[in-house]
């Protein structure tokens, strides 16, 4: 059954602070926010949350003792479950399923621990971290912290994550196994997890600020390491409306594929077009007028999202396409729900936010990058991408609400 799938509760956390609120200004500002940090041994340039306290967004016992995912991921739950009022009297707490993604997971204990076993044996492992090291520590949190009592799924789906939780809390709900869906996103930085990505070549070798992450630009090199949280709650309308819960989007369509290429130069964006293609049928055949990119600015992410954009909408006028990378640096998997969640204020605004640090666009990306913030009268749709290096790929396209 086909049900009319509305978004009403927004959290957000990241390089920016802690609401959706500040998110958007981000993006409108278009300032880098990285700063040099001192978390490791090493000093680096990264977006890290600021002044993060758990107490500013949901008081709780033993929350503080929690790892810094799991608190991030409570810290962006919190404000969408506020927002939507899902904690409210008279709320079943057995419809509201949690949907949780990570692209890491709890890197820091997992590192904790395995420096311990390593120097000092079996022996030396602490049981309670060993709990929280599991990939749905932080969604059980929540759970626990709201009690919450339906289906709970953790996906870790690397950086695409964002999108697969949405698009599986959609179809949690179309299959009748939850009323009313929770989707939290969370990633924390780690010495040993930066490390590798590093290796891999993922992230800019930039030292400057305001230089080192460029979407879409002839100088596009990577992005840079990052953190944060986000949270959607999603609902059919008619439940919304019992509720008395304000829809702020309509989710339209969704999809996900995957591509044993990845991004390589033999895939040439064929999954992810395959993902847009599938999300705008399910949507009645919706045009977006706007794209929030998936891309991770390395040079074959750009060219294999600009290509898949190409091979979806054609020649003609294409989407205005813009990325949030180049303002807020890398969040892992949260960077996807984070362009949803400022899609819906797209939607609301009629504005499209600009690419920052797209200076000079990659002539092999023959797509219509957003270089300046741009208002589009009518706006009626906005298409959301998240993908990694894997080849998970999620599409998912968000209409104005009602």
């Amino acid at each position: 059954m086909q049900h009319d799938l509305v978004l009403t509760g927004l959290g957000a956390l990241g390089s920016f602070g802690g609401s959706t609120e500040r998110l958007w200004q981000a993006l409108l500002d278009g300032t880098p926010l990285l700063t040099r940090h001192r978390r490791f041994a090493r000093e680096g340039l990264a977006a890290v949350v600021p002044d993060f306290r758990l107490d500013d967004y949901k008081r709780t016992a033993k929350g503080h003792r929690a790892p810094r995912i799991s608190q991030y991921a409570l810290a962006a739950a919190a404000q969408a479950i506020r927002e939507a009022r899902l904690d409210a009297k008279g709320v079943d707490k057995d419809a509201v399923a949690i949907v949780y993604g990570t692209g890491n997971g709890p890197s820091e204990v997992v590192e904790h621990n395995l420096a311990a076993i390593t120097q000092s044996g079996l022996r030396a492992l602490e049981p309670l971290s060993f709990q929280e090291s599991v990939f749905n520590a932080p969604a059980s949190m929540v759970s626990i912290e709201y009690g919450f009592r339906g289906p709970l799924l953790a996906l870790p789906m690397g950086w695409a994550s964002g999108g697969y939780a949405i698009a599986t809390a959609a179809d949690l709900i179309e299959f009748g196994h939850a009323q009313v869906v929770l989707v939290v996103v969370s990633d924390e930085m780690s010495e040993l997890g930066e490390h590798a990505l590093k290796r891999l070549k993922l992230f800019s070798p930039s030292e400057d600020p305001g230089d080192a992450i460029r979407p879409f630009d002839v100088a596009h090199s990577g992005t840079l390491p990052g953190e944060g949280a986000a949270a959607v709650v999603l609902e059919t309308s008619a439940h919304a409306a019992l509720r008395g819960a304000v829809p702020l989007a309509t989710l339209a369509g969704w999809a996900t594929a995957s591509d044993s290429f990845g991004v390589g130069p033999k895939a040439n964006g064929q999954a992810l077009a395959h993902a847009m293609q599938q999300a705008v049928a399910r949507a009645g055949g919706l045009r977006p007028d706007a794209i929030y990119s998936g891309s991770y600015c390395t040079a074959d992410a750009d060219l294999a999202e600009a290509d898949a954009v190409v091979g979806t909408f054609g020649s003609g006028k294409r989407p205005l396409v813009t990325n949030v990378r180049g303002a807020l640096g890398e969040a892992k998997a949260p960077t996807a729900l984070l362009g949803i969640v400022a899609a819906a204020q797209s939607l609301r605004t009629g504005t499209v936010p600009a690419t920052t640090g797209c200076r000079e666009r990659d002539p092999r990306c023959a797509i219509d990058v957003c270089t300046q913030t741009t208002a589009v009268p009518g706006i009626e749709a906005v298409l959301c991408n998240a993908f990694w290096v894997n080849g998970t790929n999620a599409s998912v396209l968000l209409r104005a609400a009602p």
